[in-house]
């Protein structure tokens, strides 16, 4: 696992915050403290359960954020975590982003996304 700078913004850009976060591809989402949730305005839509490391389970509230990263920006589902726990950034936002990850190099590179590409019938 390595950090990089990613920006997060409130939906409608008006706010935004550059942090620091570990890229973790074993993580769903994207997840920030609750005070990086609350500057940027974030409305939980949903909690979820997420099953951590040591295999404990946590519950926690889940609503939609901006990110902004290597010239794109889209919106990405973002997790609340408690104020002093380590920022992410999780597999749907690294995907949603077209990245992928050199853990080597520790570098997040740009890629095509993929879809199945069936015709129709």
């Amino acid at each position: 696992m390595f950090g990089v700078k990613i920006e997060l913004l409130s939906l409608d850009g008006s706010r935004s915050v550059e942090i620091e976060a570990v890229v973790d591809t074993g993580a769903t989402f994207t997840k920030v403290s609750r005070a990086v949730a609350d500057d940027l305005g974030l409305v939980p839509q949903t909690r979820h359960r997420f099953r951590l490391g040591d295999n404990d389970v946590v519950t926690r509230d889940v609503g939609p954020l901006l990110i902004r990263f290597g010239g794109e920006t889209v919106t990405i589902l973002v997790a609340v975590g408690a104020d002093g726990e380590i920022p992410v950034l999780g597999a749907t936002a690294l995907e949603s982003l077209g990245l992928w990850v050199d853990p080597a190099g520790h570098a997040l590179i740009p890629r095509d996304a993929y879809e199945l590409g069936m015709a129709s019938t």
